[in-house]
């Protein structure tokens, strides 16, 4: 992730790290911080609110198991022009990347609505979608946007609940024509159903609408 990011993008960005090592980011400029956080909410929040807080008014979320292509960066940022200027009025809330592990309305292996294919592509994958959620293993967001909604104390269901805030709040969410690898490592742990179990009651006591909503498209 460290090595494609110094090899695909501008020179003149400021990577923030929590737990990481500086030294991978040679060339360029690093805020490192610890990660004191048990679980994915808190730690993203934490590293999210650091950025914010030194006046930035728009960062780019990322995991550090991705690996940007040559023209990720310039896909992204045109992307992000054209819902500007196509969609003036929408407030924009997580814009997400495409992916080879990542869920199905963001990840290239799923064809989308249709099974036509452009060459070796399905044709979904050169266009710009709305969607409910976003699982942001590179994602934008604005600080209106965050100043309004923060992940939950949870490891799953976080981005979930981060979305549906922020859609209850006018906010509509994006993916992006652009693609990253994602290697896709099981960092908070490889059963699903120990990953739920934990998370699940949260949903429900404080999103309950969203818990139903998760829970039908569990059982579809």
């Amino acid at each position: 992730m460290a090595s494609s990011i110094q090899q695909y993008l501008p020179e003149d960005l400021v990577v923030y790290t929590a737990g990481g090592n500086p030294a991978l980011f040679s060339g360029m400029k690093v805020v490192a911080f610890d990660n004191q956080a048990s679980n994915f909410g808190d730690a993203y929040n934490a590293a999210i609110d650091r950025v914010f807080k030194d006046g930035h008014q728009y960062i780019l979320i990322a995991n550090d198991d991705i690996v940007f292509h040559p023209n990720t960066w310039k896909v992204f940022n045109d992307d992000l022009e054209s819902i500007r200027t196509e969609l003036p009025q929408t407030k924009m809330g997580l814009v997400g990347v495409r992916s080879d592990y990542v869920i199905w309305a963001q990840n290239i292996r799923h064809p989308g609505s249709s099974q036509e294919k452009d060459g070796l592509r399905w044709t979904k994958e050169q266009e710009i979608l709305l969607t409910p959620v976003v699982a942001p293993i590179l994602a934008w967001i604005s600080r209106e946007a965050w100043q309004t909604a923060q992940f939950p104390p949870t490891n799953w269901y976080s981005d979930n609940v981060l979305c549906w805030d922020l859609q209850q709040a006018g906010f509509q969410h994006f993916i992006s024509r652009a693609y990253v690898h994602h290697a896709g490592s099981q960092t908070v742990g490889e059963s699903s159903k120990a990953l739920h179990d934990e998370a699940w009651p949260w949903v429900e006591r404080n999103r309950p609408q969203l818990a139903r909503q998760l829970s039908q498209q569990l059982q579809g």
